[in-house]
């Protein structure tokens, strides 16, 4: 059995919705027909849905319909914002497969399905890049501590929730207008390293 879980209301799926051991096998067995390397799932940004990530990819599984809720407007509005990075010149990962797998309790997995995580990540990029101008964040990460950026985070975006419009928190949380040359400088950064360019 690929998730054993019972989802019955949205009460239910925010219990498991970012459970590690509860959408292992399911992940497994995406990962396996999707012909994508496995790697130990660890978890993303808190959301609806069960977000990980496997290796270099993302893997999604969005809310089942048995939680009360339609999946397919999530799918869309997130579709609509990767069409909207890309207007803006913002580089979207692409989506490496998606579709529904077939389990007695429930279906949807989705897997590589990037666009909000795109945006989110280049958002961090330029917000990470100011922050370091008064914090030294790396050290702190490197003695695993994360409370400061916690504080910031909080101080610039979450104490705020919907009291804002997503311009203004943007502009919060990056400390400024959104400038998407902070996401291409961390981009190319990172895949000289992995890839040795």
């Amino acid at each position: 059995m690929l998730f054993t879980e019972s989802i019955q209301s949205w009460r239910d799926w925010g219990r498991v919705f970012q459970s590690i051991p509860a959408f292992t096998p399911l992940a497994r067995e995406i990962c396996r027909r999707e012909g994508l390397p496995w790697a130990e799932l660890t978890p993303l940004t808190p959301g609806t849905n069960g977000v990980f990530r496997c290796g270099e990819a993302v893997l999604k599984i969005f809310f089942p319909k048995e939680s009360g809720l339609d999946p397919a407007l999530d799918f869309s509005t997130e579709l609509a914002a990767a069409q909207q990075a890309a207007s803006w010149g913002v580089p979207t990962p692409p989506v490496l497969a998606h579709g529904c797998l077939q389990d007695i309790h429930w279906a949807m997995g989705d897997l590589g399905y990037f666009p909000s995580y795109a945006l989110g990540s280049a958002y961090a990029a330029q917000a990470v890049d100011d922050l370091r101008r008064t914090q030294d964040f790396d050290a702190q990460w490197a003695a695993g501590d994360l409370q400061p950026l916690k504080d910031a985070l909080c101080a610039r975006l979450w104490r705020w929730g919907n009291a804002q419009e997503p311009a203004w928190l943007v502009q919060s949380l990056c400390g400024g207008a959104f400038d998407p040359a902070h996401y291409t400088r961390y981009l190319t950064a990172k895949y000289t390293a992995l890839y040795r360019l």
